[in-house]
């Protein structure tokens, strides 16, 4: 009865634990993002990740936008490409 109530706890927690990992399958991957330059009135450089050519600057406007936006080239080379 005992191997039965572990058996039975290891199911529930392994079960659990992959229904987590799905869920991050529901998020986009900021990398694959189009461009978003955002609305405002300042022009910042900023760089963003398109797949088929790597990371390339774009010029941000101040205010929204969306998480495919890294300050420096170094920056998105290090989060998109490694």
């Amino acid at each position: 009865m005992y191997k039965l109530i572990v058996l039975m706890a290891f199911l529930f927690l392994h079960a659990t634990a992959c229904d987590d990992d799905d869920e991050d399958d529901d998020e986009p991957d900021i990398c694959n993002l189009r461009l978003d330059v955002g609305s405002g009135s300042e022009s910042i450089t900023r760089y963003g990740f398109i797949g088929s050519r790597g990371c390339i600057p774009f010029t941000y406007k101040g205010n929204g936008g969306n998480a495919n936006n890294f300050s420096t080239r170094s920056a998105c080379h290090r989060f998109c490409i490694y």
